[in-house]
């Protein structure tokens, strides 16, 4: 029998003064729709919460955030709360984040409700059958710096944290660079619950339309297997439908700025910077749930708490459905011999239809510029249209899967991360020759200006060099391609992948020289370098033929001749993650490949 819970919006305002009554009450209840509570006072109501309910809520922290706090993450479990991080057992798991982006608190207080409904109701809710782990509020640094109307397009409440993070990163754009203590806490949160259903909740900006909750979904192509097949087909479906008989349609997220939504939009590409991204690379499918920034507050709450209680509900009916091709993709993946690491939207393929309900826009003259236009949605007149959705990507690029990636020990932040998300590696113990592939950073474009706290490369390309053999140090760590984190590995091992640590700046040292030459010394190496070999002084004259600048530069031949010289450096533009096409003989078998 379906949840009666009271989530229709024609009974908000019973919801937000009547269920008042319920013990603990939150801020939001306290006021009447029209505040958010601090981080102390979350906290404050989660105490309660599990004074209230001992055995099935306990609170636990999770290292320690930018802010010099825990991340604290309240857990629900009809069997006692200690075995859930452990992953024991095979009740389903749900992992909810809140308050990633603090001036978006409208999760945070939903979280609350969501959290006592299901303790109060544990049989009707779904919690008899999914234990749940809610992250009370991620970004403690923002919740701190609280009051500062910096929401210009946003309807309350009445005060609000801040998005930047006490280092002003922009945790939701963190999870793969994992600047922040957050993100390398995040990810091992999310390997100790390792959740079936990962939800991420926000307040959306862009377009205006009636619809008080959107849905950005993990793209399912970019999830894949039959994992995707099953998210995109069964499972969200499921959920749409279950929202709207609650009276809670929801669209997928509106990635629309500036245009008309009524004519349709492309799926937003959430890519592994993104928290569903980076789940995703788990085989852990996500939703970010955005509500309406220009609805009212208490609308947007109690959009969120349908969104949560129904999702919750959804798990326990079908998650067993989910769980099982999460487990059978994570197998299939470490045996493939090809891995996506790129996305482009499939322009061929049909879109799907979305039942929009929007309002009239037009475009009007702008008082600004000269000649320039902005767009006004009418609220006099909603609209109903059946929009197309463009939900299909297809990989564009692909990379083989080696036998195994090695990590040079030196660049222990990137081993640091490896470890964070519970990669297998082998430490190397004694030098060891091994056959690899090596690739050669041959152009880079990165960002005009810093973007969270690094140059970005938006144009990688890189040439690979014949089989080397080279010889592995002790601390090399030699990473086996057939574990659980396969993807996770192809996409930041991966050099021109478009969230790889070489282009987030991890591995710029190499893009500089360490060494250099003297002009009036190198200069009879040179001439000796020509006469010497006849290949290098044809390509030399044909090049000083076709390039008039080069002909006519000296630096420019000298530097040119020196790059080609014995002595030029060997780590110039090497990366330095290298690929074994082959497990080499001498080291440990292959470390398990049970997820």
């Amino acid at each position: 029998m379906r949840k009666t819970v009271l989530f229709f919006p024609a009974l908000l305002l019973l919801a937000v003064s009547s269920i008042g009554a319920a013990s603990p009450r939150t801020v939001f209840e306290q006021s009447g729709g029209a505040a958010s509570a601090d981080y102390d006072e979350v906290l404050a109501f989660y105490r309660a919460l599990v004074d209230e309910y001992p055995g099935r809520a306990c609170l636990r922290e999770h290292g320690t955030t930018d802010a010099g706090e825990p991340l604290v993450v309240i857990y629900l479990s009809i069997d006692g709360c200690d075995p859930l991080p452990a992953k024991g057992g095979e009740r389903l798991r749900l992992l909810v984040m809140n308050g990633i982006h603090p001036g978006e608190p409208a999760g945070v207080t939903a979280s609350q409700l969501f959290a006592r409904d299901v303790l109060a109701e544990p049989g009707r809710s779904g919690l008899d059958a999914v234990d749940i782990a809610i992250i009370a509020a991620y970004n403690i640094g923002g919740m701190r710096n609280r009051g500062h109307p910096t929401r210009a397009n946003q309807d309350g409440p009445a005060a609000y944290g801040f998005r930047g993070n006490a280092q002003n990163y922009d945790l939701n754009r963190d999870f793969i660079k994992a600047d922040s203590r957050n993100a390398m806490n995040f990810a091992r949160l999310l390997h100790a619950v390792d959740p079936d259903l990962f939800i991420d909740t926000h307040t959306t900006n862009g377009a205006d339309y009636q619809h008080r909750i959107t849905l950005l979904a993990t793209q399912a192509d970019q999830l894949g297997g039959r994992l995707g097949a099953y998210w995109r087909d069964r499972f969200m479906p499921m959920l749409d439908d279950r929202m709207a008989e609650e009276g809670e349609a929801a669209v997928p997220y509106v990635n629309v700025f500036g245009d008309d939504p009524g004519e349709g939009w492309t799926q937003f590409l959430d890519t592994p910077r993104y928290s569903t991204g980076f789940a995703a690379l788990f085989q852990v499918p996500g939703i970010v749930s955005e509500t309406h920034m220009l609805k009212p507050f208490e609308q947007r709450v109690e959009a969120q708490r349908t969104f949560l209680l129904e999702s919750l509900g959804l798990l326990a009916q079908r998650g067993e459905e989910l769980r099982g091709h999460r487990l059978v993709d994570r197998q299939d993946w470490q045996t493939r011999d090809a891995l996506p690491i790129s996305w482009a939207v499939d322009e061929q393929a049909d879109p799907a239809m979305v039942d929009f309900l929007g309002y009239v826009s037009e475009q009007v003259d702008s008082p600004f510029g000269e000649g320039e236009k902005r767009r006004v949605f009418d609220r006099s007149r909603p609209s109903r249209r059946s929009v197309p959705f463009r939900n299909r990507y297809k990989p564009v690029a692909m990379i083989g899967r080696p036998a195994a990636w090695v990590v040079p020990g030196g660049w222990f932040r990137v081993i640091e991360r490896l470890e964070a998300n519970q990669v297998r590696m082998i430490e190397i113990e004694n030098p060891i020759e091994v056959e690899a592939e090596i690739g050669r950073i041959e152009e880079v474009e990165s960002l005009d200006s810093p973007w969270e706290g690094h140059f970005h490369h938006r144009l990688v390309s890189v040439s690979q060099q014949p089989v080397t053999r080279v010889t592995l140090q002790p601390g090399d760590r030699m990473i086996p391609s057939g574990q659980p984190a396969v993807r996770y590995l192809a996409a930041v091992l991966s050099p021109t992948a478009p969230d790889s640590f070489f282009r987030w700046n991890f591995f710029d040292s190499i893009l500089g020289r360490k060494e250099y030459f003297s002009s009036y010394l190198f200069e009879a190496h040179a001439l000796e370098m020509l006469a010497s070999d006849d290949d290098l002084r044809t390509e030399f004259e044909v090049k000083k033929e076709y390039e008039p600048d080069f002909a006519a530069s000296r630096s420019a031949q000298l530097r040119w001749l020196y790059a080609r010289s014995r002595f030029a450096e060997p780590a110039y533009r090497r990366y330095p993650v290298m690929r074994l096409p082959e497990w080499p003989e001498g080291l440990p078998e292959r470390v398990s490949t049970a997820p």
